[in-house]
């Protein structure tokens, strides 16, 4: 009786097991296409904060030819 229950539980724990690597498989798949996501976002904000830089720039100049 206490085998069968020791088996049991080893196939429990087996199949526990199997699905924690999966699941881990999964969210490091996830987290890469995140990531690349997130890069993407990064450099957009950053291509944005140039152009805006530029700009004022530009407006600075304008200021100061009115003045």
């Amino acid at each position: 009786m206490k085998v069968k229950n020791l088996l049991k539980a080893v196939r429990t724990l087996k199949g526990n097991y199997s699905e924690l690597v999966a699941d881990i498989k999964l969210l490091k798949s996830r987290k890469k296409i995140l990531s690349k996501k997130l890069n993407e976002i990064e450099k957009e904000i950053r291509e944005k904060i140039k152009k805006a830089k530029l700009l004022n720039r530009h407006l600075d100049r304008i200021d100061k030819a009115v003045d």
